[in-house]
């Protein structure tokens, strides 16, 4: 790889730096000082080949999920709060667009108190999440009836929402930040021997790439979403952002 990609996005390098600056300003401008938890949003195998060719299409993942997450979490009353990104980029370097994000351990009332969840309901949350990803592509045609059907029918859909646990402190926000932003490979997991590079993931199988396949690869996932990435930050987190740190 070239000493420099030219911010490009494809060195780690650039990546982390990145990531550092995405958490400080999520700390310092956007997030409210008070509990949140690591969210992530997944869907089925079948439906990722959309989102790969067509990345406008990333506002429906992006929909889906803001809109469960008031469906779910939040009431007539009081608001939910959350940040959302979007990474493409399995663990093996496999297309797999899924959501990453900081959601509040609670709801805002309008004067500002903050009240903590006592229960959360993560079957209703993907439950909710599903259906509104699958009603958007059947609006656009890209799934019919009989797919939505079949996907719904299913004991496990494919949709899926993780919940970490709540926490608080500075260097857990900053953490998790970094985290949501960070880029598609990780440097100790990477090795380039005889022009073959080598990419281990944790479960210790090593995928093994061609110089080109691997750089394509790579660009493919680094490309994300990173000219509308901050519009959909200001754009799902209905409290930080509208209410106090982008109104």
């Amino acid at each position: 790889m070239a000493f420099s990609c030219k911010k490009r996005g494809l060195s780690p390098s650039c990546a982390a730096k990145r990531a550092v600056k995405f958490a400080e300003h999520l700390y310092e401008e956007v997030l409210e000082d008070v509990p949140h938890r690591h969210i992530v949003l997944t869907i089925p195998k079948r439906l990722r080949g959309f989102f790969r060719y067509d990345r406008a299409l990333n506002d429906i993942l992006f929909k889906a999920a803001w809109g469960a997450i008031k469906e779910a979490l939040g009431n007539d009353s009081d608001k939910a709060a959350a940040v959302l990104t979007i990474q493409t980029a399995g663990e093996a370097l496999n297309w797999q667009p899924h959501l990453h994000g900081c959601i509040a351990d609670g709801l805002f009332a309008s004067d500002g108190t903050f009240t903590r969840f006592s229960v959360i309901d993560l079957a209703r949350l993907t439950e909710a999440f599903a259906d509104r990803g699958l009603a958007a592509l059947h609006r656009k045609d890209l799934i019919s009836d009989n797919d939505v059907a079949q996907i719904l029918s299913q004991e496990h859909s494919g949709f899926g929402v993780w919940l970490g646990e709540a926490y608080g402190d500075a260097e857990s926000k900053r953490f998790v930040a970094r985290y949501i932003e960070r880029g598609p490979i990780s440097l100790e997991k990477l090795t380039f021997k005889e022009n073959v590079v080598t990419y281990s993931t944790k479960d210790g199988v090593a995928h093994e790439f061609e110089p080109l396949e691997f750089l394509g690869n790579l660009h493919e996932k680094s490309l994300r979403d990173r000219s509308t990435r901050m519009p959909q930050l200001q754009k799902h987190n209905a409290y930080h952002s509208l209410h106090y740190k982008h109104g």
